[in-house]
């Protein structure tokens, strides 16, 4: 890493530009700065959030984080707790991934009034953050309308071809036609993370 940031240096000197910093994020957490600088608290910063981080290790991808709002969800500080988790997972995000967020209890919608994923730009991820903070918890569980939610919007992202088009060797996402019974097959990864409590 130092000879790195030494050739570094050596060629921007040569153009009367001071080089910025090197650095180097590992997948145990180990992050490591070149010029060092001080800090009074060792351990506070966790590369393996940052959007640099996970765009390098993991390419673009269409997530769909589907969250359970039902009443049994404020016991326990369970709607924090997954209210954190899709917020940490949106601010990891970067302009190539696309993103739908599902909110349900008796019935489920997808927030911001989308019908497919959107891309994980600034501006819409501040405006996903914001909704998911506000969200609160009340009613009953319908699994199944949030998992038919989910697929709808994968299949309507599909259809409009606007995916993040990262294509993984060895996955597929298989998606049946509900009109037509059809199954199709794309080689794609697609991430659906499903957060609650399980309680009906």
């Amino acid at each position: 890493m130092m000879e790195k940031y030494k050739g570094d240096e050596d060629y921007w000197s040569k153009r009367n530009v001071q080089s910025s910093w090197t650095y180097f994020g590992a997948h145990n957490g180990i992050f490591r700065k070149i010029p060092a600088t001080h800090q009074e608290e060792c351990g506070q910063y966790d590369p393996r959030c940052r959007p640099w981080f996970v765009a390098a290790s993991s390419g673009p991808k269409d997530v769909v984080l589907v969250i359970d709002v039902s009443g049994s969800m404020k016991d326990y500080g369970r709607m924090d707790i997954a209210k954190d988790a899709a917020v940490t997972i949106v601010e990891t995000l970067t302009v190539a991934d696309r993103i739908a967020v599902i909110s349900f209890s008796d019935r489920a919608t997808q927030i911001g009034g989308y019908s497919s994923l959107i891309r994980a730009t600034n501006e819409n991820k501040k405006r996903l953050i914001k909704a998911i903070k506000d969200l609160d918890a009340n009613g009953s569980t319908n699994f199944y309308d949030a998992f038919e939610t989910a697929f709808d919007a994968l299949e309507n992202t599909i259809k409009r071809e606007v995916t993040s088009g990262c294509n993984v060797a060895g996955e597929s996402c298989m998606l049946m036609n509900r009109q037509t019974e059809n199954m199709q097959v794309h080689s794609h990864l697609f991430l659906v993370l499903f957060m609650t409590d399980g309680q009906i």
